[in-house]
């Protein structure tokens, strides 16, 4: 206690130094108002608690906890809160009492009621207990503005408890308020919140023809399409969606026996024929783009499927916003790619390739996260799947790799971790190029960590020198990517599965810039105009 009351002096004498007259005037000014302002003796407890429930960030923590349990945009904005926590409490207490210090206000003035129980000793500007709390409602109001709402009145009543009970004069709070929050605006400019992440580029807009009430447009409809969450939010029948929409339209239901590729590639030759379109899954459209593409058709999607991966991607959130882009004639241009498999003719590919355990993952993921949430989802089937698989062996140019998967995206997914979920553009060509390694030390355990601590806090350590590779997942970006798979293993492809021969193949995929036409609405971009 000795060497406190020794730097009091130098304390009160660097505050006096370094603020200047009037601001010293002004807290003298709020202090004594405050002090001489009668509050009842309830209130003066319940705020003494409170700061004190904030000593070493324990009711941060503690609310942190809860919004992390309760999941989704509260856990991230649990793990940003946090993370910003840490930090705005070195800089407040390790750099900014260092710099500035100061003495605090004398407790003489300040009601007995309203003391703290014990008296803080260290320099007084700034308030960590207000840097902390501001660090950590910003990084959840980034991530959650819903549980936000909860956490900002808290952190109020804590900034001026700090006040109210004499441990701070009113400069330090401020100042602790603005290095919370400077510290969470940092936090977001080099790690994006989860937001930033889905804004969706655009791309290039283009004008099609306009298929008055659908003149001009072949269009196939897969009735066994949509048996999972996203038929909910359809019309019953899509068919009948198309025909009182577009009733000019040449509609082809598709039934078993049906040459899907057939379908298309006679009616690209028909005269009149100006687009063609699919109502089905990921691996319908994608027969489709690939026979638009080599007709020099535009392509209109109707999302139709369970899923329906390269419509949302695409922005197109609906049948209502397809046939708004029909009658329009508004359109964009998107990156596909193309894959030769043993030599086979090329075929396109709008979302993803893989071989080994990702399309297990995902699949069994997907069949969970509705009941208990992503992350619980991804956690579960990342311990059905590795329990029971074996990592594959495939050969690239520079040697053999033994992994539990390889998976190649059409542009770049987020996060960049295990299980990518979405795409921010259609139009940076690039594959995205991820693989996780069996042939190092702990590869399962090392896996399932990765799974265990979530998409954005396992993409958040990617971005930490040294602490990235330790999580397993090689991550790459190119404009190719050729490689052979050594063993008899499945090759998935927008949600289609081709086996391989035991003897293995080889397979080439690259980029096909802005090759692809597709009918969108260009709704969003004209209300953001306005």
């Amino acid at each position: 206690m000795l060497l406190p009351r020794v730097l009091r002096p130098i304390h009160a004498q660097r505050r006096a130094r370094v603020l200047p007259d009037w601001l010293l005037s002004l807290d003298r000014t709020i202090g004594s108002r405050i002090n001489a302002h009668a509050t009842p003796a309830a209130v003066d407890t319940a705020l003494s608690r409170l700061s004190q429930a904030a000593d070493h960030s324990k009711l941060w923590f503690a609310i942190g906890g809860v919004l992390f349990l309760v999941g989704g945009r509260s856990r991230s904005g649990a793990v940003r809160g946090l993370a910003g926590l840490a930090v705005a409490s070195a800089v407040s207490n390790l750099v900014g009492k260092s710099l500035f210090g100061g003495d605090r206000p004398l407790l003489s003035d300040v009601p007995v009621g309203r003391r703290l129980r014990r008296t803080p000793t260290s320099p007084s500007f700034p308030s960590g207990h207000s840097a902390s709390a501001a660090a950590f409602a910003t990084g959840v109001a980034l991530e959650s503005p819903a549980a936000s709402a909860v956490v900002a009145p808290l952190t109020a009543a804590v900034a001026y408890s700090r006040i109210h009970t004499g441990a701070h004069w009113a400069s330090d709070v401020v100042g602790g308020l603005a290095i919370g929050i400077g510290v969470a605006l940092v936090g977001r400019a080099l790690v994006p919140t989860r937001h930033q992440l889905r804004r969706r580029d655009p791309g290039p807009r283009v004008s099609l023809p306009v298929l008055d009430e659908g003149a001009g447009l072949f269009v196939v409809v897969n009735p066994s399409s949509g048996s999972g969450r996203a038929s909910a939010a359809l019309d019953p029948d899509p068919e009948q969606q198309i025909r009182r929409a577009l009733p000019r339209a040449d509609i082809h239901v598709l039934t078993p026996g049906d040459d899907l590729a057939g379908l298309f590639r006679e009616a690209a030759k028909q005269p009149g024929v100006l687009a063609l379109g699919m109502s089905g899954g990921d691996g319908s459209v994608a027969v489709a783009a690939h026979a638009a593409r080599t007709a020099d058709l535009p392509l209109v999607v109707f999302p139709g499927g369970t899923l329906n991966h390269f419509a949302g991607a695409a922005g197109i959130d609906s049948f209502a916003d397809t046939i708004e882009a029909v009658q329009r004639g508004e359109g964009t241009t998107v990156d596909v790619a193309e894959a030769r498999i043993d030599g086979d003719d090329p075929i396109t590919v709008l979302n993803t390739a893989s071989i080994g355990v990702y399309p297990e993952l995902v699949e069994e993921r997907e069949k969970l996260e509705d009941k208990i949430g992503k992350w619980p989802a991804a956690l579960v089937a990342g311990h059905k799947v590795l329990r029971r698989s074996e990592p594959v062996e495939f050969r690239r140019q520079d040697g053999p790799v033994r992994s539990w998967t390889l998976f190649v995206g059409v542009n770049r997914y987020h996060p960049r971790n295990i299980i990518p979920l979405s795409r921010r553009s259609l139009s940076d060509n690039l594959l995205d190029i991820r693989s996780i390694r069996a042939d190092v030390s702990a590869s399962r355990l090392r896996v399932f960590a990765n799974l265990a601590l979530g998409s954005y806090l396992s993409s958040w350590l990617r971005s930490v020198p040294g602490v990235g590779t330790l999580l397993a997942v090689h991550t790459e970006t190119r404009t190719t990517m050729d490689f052979r798979v050594d063993a008899s293993v499945a090759f998935a492809h927008d949600g289609e599965v081709r086996e391989a021969a035991p003897a293995g193949f080889p397979v080439s995929i690259v980029t096909v810039p802005g090759q692809l036409r597709i009918y969108r609405s260009d709704r969003k971009r004209r209300r953001t105009v306005k």
